[in-house]
């Protein structure tokens, strides 16, 4: 009788190490802000105007008060935001959107990059391109970039001069 109790206990303690050592793990829930998995990214894009006139940073912009107090961005003595706006990007969409006077940017999502537990990172392909409507409309690309991104971190991109203002472009994605 004792010669059967122990590999049958032996058994029922494998079975029991089997069922701790791998917990279900509950999935959690989403944010309002979090995309779907389905490799859509919210980025949100920001067409500022910077002068070399000395103003006061505007309240709308202080959040990016540190970004713009460094090279390159130090150069300038004033940032007026022109507009914000809101894409979604996909590896098989591209994402366009109005900067200011005929420039749009067209943005690509190449590849969203997993690095250690919590840290994601894009790498988007942007165009900066004048449009030129009339009897044969006209596409100029002014700048093409590929550019690697860390979620949920702003990037700003001195661009093409409009009037006496340089156009700056920022890019927050999540």
């Amino acid at each position: 009788m004792r010669r059967l109790t122990l590999p049958l206990f032996a058994t029922l303690m494998l079975c029991t190490a089997g069922l701790v050592a791998a917990p279900a793990r509950a999935q959690e829930p989403r944010g309002a802000t979090e995309p779907a998995d389905d490799g859509a990214v919210r980025c949100k894009v920001y067409s500022i105007a910077a002068r070399e006139a000395k103003a006061p940073l505007p309240k709308e912009l202080m959040e990016f008060k540190d970004i713009f107090s460094k090279i390159p961005f130090k150069a300038y003595g004033s940032f007026q935001l022109k507009q914000s706006s809101e894409v979604v990007l996909t590896a098989q969409k591209t994402g366009k959107t109005k900067l200011a006077g005929n420039l749009v940017m067209t943005t690509k999502l190449i590849e969203k990059i997993l690095e250690g537990k919590n840290k994601v990172r894009y790498r988007i392909q942007m165009q900066i391109q004048k449009e030129e409507p009339g009897k044969t409309p006209r596409t100029e690309v002014l700048h093409n970039m590929t550019i690697k991104l860390a979620a949920e971190k702003p990037m700003f991109v001195a661009g093409p001069k409009e009037n006496d203002d340089t156009l700056v472009i920022g890019l927050i994605c999540k």
